[in-house]
């Protein structure tokens, strides 16, 4: 019975180092977690986490420590990702080989480690305290920027952005760390991650004019973009806004390249510029747009002739006046409106 109970000892006390060896094995040698780190309510951010950036223009994102109960700290590693098809890495420093973001030497003075690792796409910046000639570094116990990273949007994304590495009690030099001060161990609790929006833009400045309208003034006028030759649009603007001259600027989320634009203001046919180079700023003239489409179905027919007839010989003042059939402005539908509507008759918009 004792050799039973003796055996049993033995093969629990095999049993117990297997498992110290693993956790040993997996956990220090391979960067899994540190069973012996210190908690921690320590975080690395990234500043701003969201926005929408032109595609050419660059962003500035901070590399954040916080550190909210003072927890006594030597250094900080950021390791982060990014997609290069969306995103370019602007260099701090020109004068250095490779590719370097902004160190805070303020807050961290002692830098460790900065560069853009291209192959893999990754960015790491790691700083700590001063190493004194003699004695214990001073631990820093308050939170602060660690650096700054210069992104540049390369082309047009619903979502793309900066993804700290992080596992937490990680000893592996591939994810985000804080060393806690004078210990070894990695006390890095939370991470805040990124996630941007890229856009193109041209600045459109359009021109047109309305037969029978000395005021060219109109709203919700309805703007379509096309790919050349196609005949569903790929974006539509529904709420285009034109002056009294004819005229209207507004930005456009489009890519650089050769269009159709389709422009319809309220009740006139619409008129369409084809094969237009789309730049940084681009100007085009839609020209006269004819009149008499009151149904605004972009063609004119018996239904606009039905349609002003139900508002015969009215005037503004009256009820059931349609504006819509008033062609001449004049504030009374008669014979010189039909007389306009009639010019244009059977006449299909673009």
């Amino acid at each position: 019975m004792k050799k039973k109970q003796m055996t049993i000892i033995i093969a629990l006390i095999v049993l117990l180092l297997i498992t110290a060896g693993a956790i040993y094995y997996w956990g220090f040698k391979k960067g899994g977690i540190n069973p012996f780190a210190a908690p921690a309510d320590l975080g690395i951010s990234l500043s701003p986490t969201s926005g929408t950036v032109l595609v050419g223009n660059t962003l500035d994102v901070s590399i954040n420590v916080t550190n909210p109960s003072g927890t006594a700290i030597d250094a900080a590693s950021a390791v982060i990702s990014y997609d290069p098809t969306y995103i370019e890495i602007v260099d701090a420093d020109v004068a250095k080989a490779g590719i370097q973001v902004t160190h805070n030497a303020t807050y961290f003075p002692n830098l460790i480690s900065n560069f853009v690792d291209t192959t893999n796409n990754k960015i790491i910046l790691e700083a700590g305290v001063d190493l004194p000639a003699s004695g214990d570094p001073v631990a820093k116990t308050t939170g602060g920027t660690l650096g700054t990273i210069k992104i540049k949007a390369k082309q047009s994304v619903a979502s793309t952005g900066l993804t700290l590495a992080f596992q937490a009690g990680s000893t592996n030099f591939n994810y985000c760390m804080i060393a806690e001060h004078l210990t070894g161990n990695n006390v890095l609790g939370s991470i805040v991650n990124a996630s941007y929006t890229f856009n193109y833009q041209t600045t459109l400045n359009l021109t047109l004019s309305l037969q029978g309208k000395t005021s060219l003034a109109a709203d919700g006028a309805k703007l379509e973009v096309y790919s050349v030759g196609a005949t569903t649009p790929t974006l539509t603007k529904n709420d285009v806004t034109i002056n009294t001259a004819g005229q209207s600027t507004f930005n456009l989320n489009i890519a650089p390249g050769n269009y159709d634009i389709k422009l319809k203001v309220p009740y006139f046919l619409a008129t369409k510029k084809t094969n237009i180079t789309t730049t940084s700023s681009t100007s085009i003239d839609f020209g006269q747009q004819l009149t008499g489409d009151i149904n605004n179905d972009n063609m004119i027919n018996i239904l606009d002739y039905s349609a002003m007839l139900t508002a015969w010989r009215k005037q503004s003042s009256d009820a059931g006046y349609n504006a819509a059939a008033d062609l001449k402005q004049d504030n009374q539908i008669n014979i010189l409106d039909y007389s306009m509507m009639v010019t244009n008759w059977r006449k299909q918009g673009a």
